[in-house]
């Protein structure tokens, strides 16, 4: 996350300092940003499906984890 907090900054960086790019600069930023903050969330749930650690998940073996321990 902190790397999308680092791209956010960019972003907004780069609008502070050309405050008259176009709208196609503009949605070309934000559809980078969206492109990458995509690809950050798609790894990230891929690394918690591969590790089977997420909350409230299930393991393949059909037993509960988490929270669901306790009922």
């Amino acid at each position: 996350m902190v790397v999308a907090a680092v791209v956010s900054v960019a972003a907004g960086v780069l609008l502070w300092l050309r405050p008259g790019a176009d709208a196609v600069a503009v949605a070309l930023i934000l559809g980078g940003h969206a492109l990458i903050m995509g690809g950050l969330w798609l790894a990230a749930a891929w690394r918690e499906y591969r590790t089977g650690t997420g909350h409230g998940s299930r393991s393949w073996t059909g037993r509960p984890s988490g929270a669901l321990m306790a009922l």
